[in-house]
């Protein structure tokens, strides 16, 4: 599998860069929703229980 992979790297190396990138934004999109999430959630529960 791996060694597919590097072969297709090897072949699209625009193709690997740009589904990276794509997935590197998603993963940066939702770790940022999940922390103002947090921080609201965090903000919600100091106001409510001291």
């Amino acid at each position: 599998m791996a060694k597919r992979i590097r072969i297709d790297a090897l072949f699209y190396p625009a193709e690997t860069v740009r589904a990276s990138r794509t997935l590197t934004k998603e993963i940066m999109s939702y770790t940022r929703s999940f922390r103002q999430e947090y921080q609201k959630r965090r903000n919600t529960y100091k106001r409510d229980c001291g």
